[in-house]
């Protein structure tokens, strides 16, 4: 007992083993709590991604070209049926008709482009509120080669962009240019892909190269947070998807399992389960759209689909569960505690994890002190005591 007493002795005394052992429970610490932040994070989103995968589980099953169709309800109420198969927005419906393939594109591309005249890629835009007519119609092959007499039009982004100054929206479609952005420079011709982003406002079809300028549409500030409460086993229950856009509008879809009859929904539109059953969406636009959605989803007695909902006290702001009344309650109690996981590696966790750290080391520092002020007595006597 005696040598095992000393050999720990020994390894308290060797400076290397002081430092390694230091360095290592440092390391395993910093380590369990990014894993720790992780692992929050990770769950989080977990419920979010099981709505979202829902949706694309039923987009995966159309055909691409498949047109949207809708009908109207009421005020800012539609059916849509395939909204994925166009790009939508509170006020806009867009779709793109193109005949050509832009996965091959080469040096040499644009004289095989332009040798057919058949080529055709256009953005056909309608009004929610006006389905029957054609708004606006942008060729965007002379939208680009305006800009580049050899640019080659590709596929239009599905995400919405903005003017920060005047709040016009633009889509976004992506070009191929053989000799970069300057016509007589073919310096990055042999790049595998020399493809820029174009942005075009809807309303007059002015067209511009500006990287960076436009902003996406966003929703940061009102969206379903499905980690911090238990809305998505309710909207399971159901059989029902709600997604909110960042366009300014909320979709809400129906899986094979609908259980939607005592819904305010069902009341208002009778035959919305039969629509549901055959494909079709319910599309709600407007700023408000994502409230008037969670109204139209509560059952008789709740205020909306927040009511008896169950806000987990992780994310409450005086950490306690509650059993939540409605959508404004949700709001007055919730507080978003989670850490991204790249923001670890941020100033304001860095410096708490260097505290943390240099207080492991002060601490073994100590102990090694102490340790030999006793000359590991007390140590001594508690292992001979039970051996």
């Amino acid at each position: 007992m005696q040598k095992i007493v000393i050999k720990i002795k020994k390894c308290f005394q060797n400076k290397i083993f002081l430092n390694v052992a230091g360095y290592t429970l440092a390391f395993t610490l910093g380590l369990f709590l990014a894993f720790y932040v992780f692992e929050r994070e990770k769950m989080t989103i977990q419920s979010e991604r099981r709505q979202a995968k829902k949706s694309q589980e039923k987009k995966a099953t159309r055909a691409k070209d498949e047109a949207v169709q809708i009908e109207k309800l009421e005020d800012k109420i539609y059916l849509v049926k395939n909204p994925n198969s166009a790009i939508l927005s509170d006020k806009y419906i867009l779709q793109q008709e193109m005949n050509y393939s832009d996965q091959s594109f080469h040096f040499d591309s644009y004289q095989a482009f332009s040798k057919d005249n058949k080529h055709k890629n256009h953005v056909k835009i309608k009004l929610f509120n006006q389905v029957e007519a054609l708004y606006k119609d942008y060729d965007l092959v002379q939208l680009a080669q305006s800009l580049h007499s050899q640019a080659i039009p590709g596929k239009v982004s599905h995400q919405l962009y903005q003017d920060p100054q005047d709040g016009q929206y633009y889509f976004a479609f992506e070009v191929y240019l053989p000799g970069g952005k300057d016509e007589r420079d073919y310096s990055n011709a042999h790049e595998e892909k020399p493809i820029y982003t174009l942005y075009t406002n809807i309303e007059n079809g002015q067209t511009f190269y500006l990287k960076d300028y436009f902003k996406p549409l966003s929703i940061r500030d009102k969206y379903p947070v499905y980690g911090a409460s238990n809305l998505d086993d309710k909207l399971e229950k159901y059989g029902l998807v709600l997604l909110n856009s960042p366009h300014n509008f909320t979709l809400i879809q129906g899986e094979e399992t609908l259980q939607i009859k005592k819904l305010k929904l069902s009341q208002q539109f009778p035959n919305i389960e039969e629509k549901f059953a055959s494909g079709w969406s319910l599309v709600v636009t407007g700023e408000d759209s994502y409230e008037t959605s969670i109204r139209l989803l509560a059952s008789e007695g709740e205020t909306d689909l927040y009511t008896n909902v169950k806000l987990d006290r992780s994310y409450s702001s005086d950490d306690q569960d509650h059993l939540l009344k409605s959508y404004q309650d949700f709001l007055e109690l919730y507080k978003d505690k989670r850490i991204p996981f790249y923001q670890i590696t941020s100033f304001h966790m860095i410096f708490p994890m260097m505290l943390f750290i240099a207080f492991i080391w002060g601490f073994f520092y100590a102990f090694r002190k102490l340790f030999w002020i006793y000359q590991l007595h007390s140590l001594q006597s508690i292992f001979l005591k039970y051996l």
